[in-house]
């Protein structure tokens, strides 16, 4: 791995950081400052589309499409989720930080996209390092087990 990359990959995590006080604001109904942060993170990806934090776009997308569900705007909501889905490519799925993919499966998840909330909840436990919190770990198990019984798949479930 070379200067650049290592650079780059730390920018990502300062960007995953401000990608979760985005979610934050979300949830405390700071719409507008969500909106802010997630805005900046799209700019931020478009400008560097060949590096690594191009898969913050995916990310802040999903944030926007929960913005705009929260508003009550399904049509723009559905068509930021079709972009986000859209931007996610293979390597996306290799981003080597657990909290990008808890925060990928976490949207989705509130956005009732049970199936490609799977998909990153399955990569944020197995990258998931031994000194995260039990309480974090056993919360992701728990949304997986809702994820497969919400897709009618409850014998993969560990909740009924």
């Amino acid at each position: 791995m070379d200067t650049e990359e290592i650079q780059a990959l730390l920018k990502l995590d300062i960007l995953i950081k401000v990608v979760a006080q985005a979610v934050d604001a979300v949830q405390r109904g700071q719409l507008e400052l969500a909106e802010k942060g997630f805005a900046s993170l799209v700019r931020i990806a478009d400008s560097e589309p060949a590096t690594v934090l191009r898969h913050v776009k995916p990310l802040a997308l999903l944030g926007l499409a929960l913005i705009r569900t929260k508003q009550g705007d399904q049509e723009k909501a559905r068509s930021l989720r079709e972009q986000s889905v859209a931007a996610i490519d293979e390597d996306c799925k290799k981003v080597p930080f657990w909290n990008f993919h808890y925060f990928m499966a976490l949207e989705f998840h509130r956005q009732q996209d049970f199936r490609n909330a799977l998909t990153f909840w399955e990569l944020a436990l197995q990258l998931a390092k031994p000194e995260i919190d039990p309480m974090l770990v056993a919360e992701m198990l728990q949304s997986m087990g809702e994820c497969y019984s919400r897709m009618g798949l409850g014998e993969y479930a560990a909740i009924p």
